[in-house]
């Protein structure tokens, strides 16, 4: 049996979900998919080197190098975007251009 957790879900073949594809390479090739534009942000544990924000520059490609936080759901702000929207019939008493919609009859 093998000591650590994660090792041992995998063994027992109950983390399949946790199982993520590793892609190696070079820090030029990576630049050059920044330039390109193929990623929109781009999350570091260290400060970028000068070559990879000025690819980032040129594409528009957020680089966050802030200190990696403990906390997931103040990590997760940096991902997730919450939207909350409402729409209002009216405002006072006056519906505006929806004045002269049709509605029920009040009974």
């Amino acid at each position: 049996m093998v000591g650590n957790p994660l090792a041992r879900a995998l063994e027992q073949g109950i983390g399949d979900c946790l199982v993520v594809d590793a892609l190696e390479e070079t820090e030029e090739a990576f630049e050059q998919k920044v330039k390109q534009g193929e990623y929109r942000r781009v999350r570091l544990i260290s400060d970028p080197s000068e070559p990879l924000v000025l690819a980032a520059s040129e594409s528009a490609t957020f680089l966050d190098h802030a200190p990696v936080l403990s906390n997931g759901r103040f990590e997760l702000l940096h991902y997730l975007r919450e939207i909350s929207f409402s729409i209002e019939y009216h405002r006072y008493g006056n519906l505006g251009m929806r004045e002269k919609e049709q509605r029920k009859p009040i009974k």
